[in-house]
């Protein structure tokens, strides 16, 4: 009869690009929700409706945080304090290209650090596009119901930080 130690290390496993990868303790460093699948025992396939190339990044991004993390930690703390930041400014020069994506991804799989990270990026990138393309990414429809719109509202004035609004776009029309 196995213990129930022995069920709680069953693998857990996230489908990237048609493959299982292998959620490992280091994941959950940076994502307590990536931590609590693993230390949940759950032992099962998760796939995130996220995109695979984006999800990849994002899983990547809390490995090797967590690994400078678990490196650094009982050392100097002005030293992990500059590795995290050495490290945040490369991965962020190398992906800033899919800010929109991993700030996606980053809340989904409450991944703070990373969401931090790319938010501002995001937000100008999301300022520069046409509303059509905005419409393809966020997939919003209003359909002129006004519960709905009264809700999309409510999102934009409680979700959205003020200071992600330019002066001239503090008026959203529907």
């Amino acid at each position: 009869m196995t213990s129930y130690d022995d069920e709680k290390k069953k693998p857990t496993y996230i489908k990237v690009h048609g493959k299982l990868k292998k959620l490992e303790e280091i994941h959950g460093v940076e994502s307590p929700h990536l931590g609590s699948f693993y230390s949940g025992g759950y032992a099962d396939v998760f796939c995130f409706k996220i995109e695979d190339s984006i999800l990849e990044k994002a899983l990547d991004f809390c490995q090797k945080r967590g690994l400078i993390k678990k490196q650094h930690h009982a050392l100097d703390p002005n030293l992990l304090r500059d590795k995290l930041k050495d490290f945040d400014s490369t991965f962020r020069q190398n992906h800033l290209h899919d800010a929109i994506g991993l700030v996606e991804a980053a809340s989904k799989l409450d991944i703070n650090s990373l969401y931090d990270l790319f938010f501002e990026d995001a937000v100008l990138m999301i300022d520069q596009k046409t509303p059509q393309e905005i419409d393809d990414i966020f997939i919003v429809r209003y359909n002129g119901d006004d519960e709905v719109r009264r809700d999309m509202e409510f999102v934009m004035e409680t979700a959205v930080p003020r200071w992600a609004w330019k002066e001239d776009r503090r008026t959203v029309v529907y």
